[in-house]
Protein backbone atom coordinates (compact mmCIF):
# COMPACT_ATOMS: atom_id res chain seq x y z
CA UNK A 1 0.00 0.00 0.00
CA UNK A 2 1.33 3.42 -0.95
CA UNK A 3 1.65 5.90 1.92
CA UNK A 4 -0.92 8.71 1.81
CA UNK A 5 1.72 11.43 1.47
CA UNK A 6 2.98 9.73 -1.72
CA UNK A 7 -0.55 9.93 -3.13
CA UNK A 8 -0.54 13.65 -2.30
CA UNK A 9 2.86 14.04 -3.98
CA UNK A 10 1.55 12.30 -7.10
CA UNK A 11 -1.54 14.56 -7.11
CA UNK A 12 0.61 17.70 -6.80
CA UNK A 13 3.03 16.44 -9.48
CA UNK A 14 0.09 16.25 -11.89
CA UNK A 15 -0.61 19.91 -11.10
CA UNK A 16 3.08 20.73 -11.66
CA UNK A 17 3.03 18.98 -15.05
CA UNK A 18 -0.11 20.75 -16.21
CA UNK A 19 0.50 24.29 -14.97
CA UNK A 20 3.10 26.92 -15.90
CA UNK A 21 6.09 27.84 -13.73
CA UNK A 22 5.29 30.20 -10.83
CA UNK A 23 1.66 29.06 -10.63
CA UNK A 24 0.43 28.91 -7.04
CA UNK A 25 -0.75 25.43 -6.09
CA UNK A 26 -3.86 24.99 -3.92
CA UNK A 27 -3.38 25.71 -0.22
CA UNK A 28 -2.72 22.97 2.32
CA UNK A 29 -6.28 23.40 3.58
CA UNK A 30 -7.78 23.13 0.09
CA UNK A 31 -5.68 20.05 -0.76
CA UNK A 32 -6.57 18.50 2.59
CA UNK A 33 -10.29 19.01 1.99
CA UNK A 34 -10.16 17.95 -1.67
CA UNK A 35 -8.15 14.77 -1.01
CA UNK A 36 -9.78 14.11 2.38
CA UNK A 37 -6.36 13.76 4.01
CA UNK A 38 -4.99 15.51 7.09
CA UNK A 39 -3.17 18.83 6.67
CA UNK A 40 -0.14 17.27 8.34
CA UNK A 41 0.06 14.67 5.55
CA UNK A 42 -0.37 17.37 2.90
CA UNK A 43 2.34 19.46 4.57
CA UNK A 44 4.75 16.48 4.56
CA UNK A 45 4.17 15.97 0.82
CA UNK A 46 4.69 19.67 0.09
CA UNK A 47 7.85 19.72 2.23
CA UNK A 48 9.29 16.85 0.17
CA UNK A 49 8.42 18.62 -3.10
CA UNK A 50 9.97 21.86 -1.81
CA UNK A 51 13.15 20.08 -0.72
CA UNK A 52 13.36 18.26 -4.07
CA UNK A 53 13.17 21.59 -5.90
CA UNK A 54 9.77 21.21 -7.56
CA UNK A 55 8.02 23.85 -5.46
CA UNK A 56 8.96 26.97 -3.51
CA UNK A 57 7.20 28.81 -0.70
CA UNK A 58 6.63 32.49 -0.11
CA UNK A 59 5.70 33.11 3.53
CA UNK A 60 2.12 34.25 4.07
CA UNK A 61 1.45 34.02 0.33
CA UNK A 62 1.55 30.39 -0.85
CA UNK A 63 3.46 27.59 -2.54
CA UNK A 64 4.44 27.87 -6.19
CA UNK A 65 5.73 25.69 -9.03
CA UNK A 66 9.47 26.07 -9.45
CA UNK A 67 11.38 25.93 -12.73
CA UNK A 68 12.76 22.43 -13.22
CA UNK A 69 16.31 23.12 -14.41
CA UNK A 70 17.77 19.90 -13.08
CA UNK A 71 15.77 17.63 -15.33
CA UNK A 72 17.89 18.80 -18.25
CA UNK A 73 20.81 16.85 -16.76
CA UNK A 74 18.87 13.59 -16.61
CA UNK A 75 17.78 13.01 -20.17
CA UNK A 76 19.70 9.98 -21.39
CA UNK A 77 19.16 6.26 -20.91
CA UNK A 78 21.61 6.09 -18.02
CA UNK A 79 20.89 5.35 -14.41
CA UNK A 80 20.37 8.27 -12.06
CA UNK A 81 23.55 7.36 -10.16
CA UNK A 82 25.67 7.33 -13.33
CA UNK A 83 24.24 10.66 -14.43
CA UNK A 84 24.90 12.27 -11.04
CA UNK A 85 28.48 10.97 -11.05
CA UNK A 86 28.92 12.23 -14.65
CA UNK A 87 27.70 15.65 -13.45
CA UNK A 88 30.33 15.58 -10.68
CA UNK A 89 28.01 14.74 -7.79
CA UNK A 90 27.51 11.97 -5.24
CA UNK A 91 24.27 10.00 -5.67
CA UNK A 92 22.19 8.56 -2.84
CA UNK A 93 18.65 7.31 -2.27
CA UNK A 94 16.01 7.12 0.42
CA UNK A 95 13.52 4.28 -0.02
CA UNK A 96 9.98 5.57 0.33
CA UNK A 97 8.10 2.46 -0.75
CA UNK A 98 8.99 -1.03 -2.00
CA UNK A 99 6.08 -3.32 -2.92
CA UNK A 100 5.04 -6.13 -5.22
CA UNK A 101 1.88 -5.19 -7.13
CA UNK A 102 -0.11 -6.41 -10.13
CA UNK A 103 0.69 -4.42 -13.26
CA UNK A 104 -2.03 -2.28 -14.79
CA UNK A 105 -2.48 -1.71 -18.53
CA UNK A 106 0.03 1.14 -18.77
CA UNK A 107 2.79 -0.59 -16.79
CA UNK A 108 2.20 -3.83 -18.70
CA UNK A 109 2.47 -2.02 -22.02
CA UNK A 110 5.64 -0.12 -21.03
CA UNK A 111 7.34 -3.27 -19.72
CA UNK A 112 5.99 -5.48 -22.50
CA UNK A 113 4.45 -7.93 -20.03
CA UNK A 114 1.02 -9.48 -19.53
CA UNK A 115 -1.52 -7.35 -17.67
CA UNK A 116 -1.73 -8.22 -13.95
CA UNK A 117 1.81 -9.64 -13.94
CA UNK A 118 3.63 -9.19 -10.64
CA UNK A 119 6.00 -6.23 -10.64
CA UNK A 120 8.16 -4.51 -8.07
CA UNK A 121 7.07 -0.94 -7.45
CA UNK A 122 10.02 1.08 -6.15
CA UNK A 123 9.54 4.66 -4.99
CA UNK A 124 12.73 6.45 -3.92
CA UNK A 125 13.81 9.96 -3.12
CA UNK A 126 16.95 10.37 -5.22
CA UNK A 127 19.60 12.77 -3.98
CA UNK A 128 22.66 14.48 -5.38
CA UNK A 129 25.25 15.51 -2.77
CA UNK A 130 22.62 14.79 -0.07
CA UNK A 131 20.21 17.30 -1.66
CA UNK A 132 16.82 15.87 -2.68
CA UNK A 133 16.50 15.97 -6.46
CA UNK A 134 13.61 13.83 -7.63
CA UNK A 135 11.09 11.29 -6.45
CA UNK A 136 11.55 8.31 -8.74
CA UNK A 137 8.83 5.72 -9.22
CA UNK A 138 9.98 2.61 -11.09
CA UNK A 139 8.53 -0.78 -11.99
CA UNK A 140 10.41 -4.04 -12.62
CA UNK A 141 8.95 -7.44 -13.65
CA UNK A 142 9.32 -9.90 -10.74
CA UNK A 143 9.85 -12.89 -13.02
CA UNK A 144 12.81 -11.23 -14.75
CA UNK A 145 14.53 -9.21 -12.02
CA UNK A 146 14.87 -10.11 -8.34
CA UNK A 147 15.06 -7.07 -6.06
CA UNK A 148 15.37 -6.64 -2.30
CA UNK A 149 15.94 -3.79 0.17
CA UNK A 150 19.74 -4.04 -0.11
CA UNK A 151 19.72 -3.86 -3.90
CA UNK A 152 17.37 -0.89 -4.13
CA UNK A 153 19.46 1.17 -1.69
CA UNK A 154 21.98 1.47 -4.51
CA UNK A 155 21.80 1.83 -8.28
CA UNK A 156 19.19 -0.58 -9.64
CA UNK A 157 20.34 0.32 -13.15
CA UNK A 158 23.92 -0.77 -12.37
CA UNK A 159 22.63 -3.96 -10.72
CA UNK A 160 20.62 -4.84 -13.84
CA UNK A 161 23.49 -4.00 -16.20
CA UNK A 162 26.45 -5.38 -14.24
CA UNK A 163 25.09 -8.19 -12.06
CA UNK A 164 22.26 -9.53 -14.20
CA UNK A 165 23.93 -8.64 -17.51
CA UNK A 166 20.68 -7.33 -18.97
CA UNK A 167 20.43 -4.28 -21.19
CA UNK A 168 17.73 -1.67 -20.82
CA UNK A 169 15.96 -0.01 -23.72
CA UNK A 170 13.83 3.10 -23.90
Amino acid sequence: MIPKYIEVIQHIEKIIESEPISTMIPSERTLSETLQISRMTVRKAIDILVSSGKLYRINHVGTFIKEQKLYQIFNTLMGFSDEVVAAGGKPSSKIISFNVISSDSLISQKLNITKSSKVYQVIRLRKMDDKPMVIQESYYPCDLIHLNQDIIKNSIYNYIQNQLHLSMES
